[in-house]
């Protein structure tokens, strides 16, 4: 948010520029997203989805607790202000999608195919169950397996799709039990990017966490945040974080539906205190069937 300074004459005409035109510092790509979906309040979440999905909040005061650390969580300046701190954690997120859909024509799924099917996907629960993202393995960090359990010869395509879908909401679940139990808590979440414009998913993502989950009416948060940052610097606009929650509208709240948790909630995901265990203690129910991890 800092201004280096008008561009030089020569080089702002060079990319389509008015000259005066002043260039202003920038920031990460999730923290500028964060910034523009406003979650710049204690207990306010961004859930960026891209083709990995990062969860970052701010934290109080400077000391990065030991926990986060451990938990491969990093933590960093905000972007309007180095004295506030943010922690991020990632994981896969459309990749996965992508690859769920591709899996039924055999190749990388395109845009289309992919929208395609996030529009026509089954009610109810998922048949199987995808573990996206949260089986542990011993050596491996957690993150370096998935599994999809419970196939019957019943089970469609569609359903596999939604099974990520399920599966990566309880990956951000476990994000969210994870900021607890190292004393950051999340009230609620927003949600930006090409996975937030999926209805389904975010309501899973609600369901999931048992956070109410909110998607911002702007569809390109980093570059609302940029164009906000901008403003700020030149002094057309109030500083960054007063100016985002002055303009940002949100277009639709998911509420958790108490009876709309999936067979992974009900069975109970992982806790973050599971982290490093192998499978083969937690029971996955889906529908009648009943099956192990690790058997």
């Amino acid at each position: 948010g800092t201004s280096l300074g008008p561009l030089p004459i020569a080089t702002a005409e060079g990319v389509g520029l008015r000259a005066g035109a002043c260039f202003v510092v920038g920031g990460f790509d999730q923290a500028m997203a964060t910034l523009g979906a406003g979650a710049s309040e204690p207990g306010v979440a961004h859930d960026g989805s891209g083709s990995w999905e990062a969860l970052s909040v701010r934290v109080q005061g400077r000391a990065i607790e030991p926990r986060l650390r451990a938990g491969e969580w990093s933590v960093g300046p905000s972007a309007t202000d180095p004295s506030r701190l943010e922690a991020m954690g990632s994981w896969v997120g459309g990749s996965a999608v992508r690859w769920a859909v591709g899996l039924a024509s055999g190749g990388r799924a395109s845009d289309a195919a992919v929208d395609q099917a996030l529009a026509h996907l089954p009610a109810g629960d998922p048949r199987p169950v995808a573990l996206t993202d949260l089986v542990a393995i011993p050596g491996k960090p957690l993150g370096g397996a998935g599994a999809i359990v419970a196939l019957d010869l019943g089970t469609r395509h569609a359903d596999v799709v939604l099974a990520v879908l399920d599966g990566l909401a309880h990956r951000l679940r476990l994000a969210t039990l994870t900021l607890g139990a190292a004393g950051v808590e999340v009230t609620r979440i927003r949600a930006t990017g090409g996975g937030a414009r999926s209805d389904r998913w975010l309501q899973l993502k609600a369901d999931a966490t048992g956070l109410p989950v909110e998607r911002p009416a702007v569809r390109e948060a980093g570059a609302f945040a940029a164009a906000v940052l901008a403003g700020s610097a030149i002094g057309v606009l109030p500083p960054a974080d007063a100016a985002v929650r002055e303009l940002l509208t949100l277009d639709r709240v998911f509420e958790p539906d108490p009876t709309g948790g999936t067979a992974i909630r009900r069975a109970g995901s992982p806790s973050p205190g599971a982290r490093g265990r192998a499978p083969g203690a937690r029971r996955i129910m889906s529908g009648d069937r009943q099956t192990t991890e690790g058997s």
